[in-house]
């Protein structure tokens, strides 16, 4: 077989296994713009091919989604009291379906469940009470970006340098209820590039010292900050090594001499 034989074949596997936007929409009990939401925030991911023009997503990724969602929710009899819909609590808390679902799978949204036997997120039906608690814990849970600039030590032009170098992710939830959508710093991001990067006032915290003695130290040991912060002081974590040796030899230095004035 040759070439365009195998493109072909490969094209036609594409077409039986997978649906287009609408197709998936449909096959999900949800509208074509609350699917385009559902796919924004990452739940699901186009099937890669070079032979359609429009973006398809696959069957078993489709059934994957609604076999999760079916795990999280409970029996209606269990409920006392009445859910709203998927569309109501994305369009009344200002909150994304895809992430009122990332909720739900995660567990955070016990009382979920499907108002008719269909398992179909159109049947999906939660409680407003306990998305608001999801959020109020997200919301707790991330770091605004002056926030995580604070902790860092950074100014604004060094974040934004180390966020452009793709070392911080950040993201912009527009979903608050409260209606405030500032850019965040998730805390595993922030834990993650701590695992690699350090600054002088984490640095300051670690050793104990003040931030302006590290930054001292810094400069008479010849430290560069890493070429890969794009201009930001930023340093990969081994230099702690460096400084608390130095340290030692300084407090080593400081003891015989106050040893030897006595």
């Amino acid at each position: 077989m040759g070439q365009e034989g195998l493109a072909a074949s490969q094209h036609v596997k594409v077409l039986v296994s997978s649906l287009n936007s609408e197709k998936s929409a449909e096959y999900l009990g949800v509208g074509v713009a609350m699917f385009y939401a559902i796919v924004a925030e990452g739940l699901l991911k186009p099937v890669k091919t070079e032979t359609l023009k429009m973006p398809h997503y696959a069957k078993a990724g489709l059934d994957r989604l609604l076999a999760s969602v079916e795990a999280a929710v409970v029996a209606k009899a269990e409920n006392t009291s009445r859910g709203i819909s998927l569309s109501h609590a994305a369009f009344t808390l200002r909150c994304p379906a895809g992430q009122i679902l990332q909720f739900l799978t995660s567990g955070q949204l016990p009382s979920s469940y499907y108002e008719r036997e269909s398992a179909h997120l159109g049947q999906l039906r939660i409680m407003k009470s306990e998305v608001l608690e999801a959020i109020q814990r997200q919301d707790n849970a991330d770091l605004t970006l002056e926030e995580a600039r604070l902790k860092l030590g950074l100014d604004a032009r060094q974040m934004r340098a180390i966020i452009g170098a793709g070392l911080l992710s950040t993201n912009v939830k527009k979903s608050y209820a409260q209606g405030r959508n500032p850019e965040r710093v998730a805390q595993d991001d922030l834990e993650a590039f701590l695992a690699c990067y350090v600054t002088p006032k984490v640095l300051a915290k670690w050793l104990k010292l003040p931030v302006r003695q590290v930054s001292a130290r810094i400069k008479a040991l010849k430290i560069q900050p890493d070429p890969a912060g794009n201009g930001a002081r930023i340093y990969r974590r081994e230099v702690i090594g460096q400084l608390r040796i130095a340290r030692q030899g300084m407090v080593s230095v400081c003891r015989a001499r106050s040893s030897g004035s006595m």
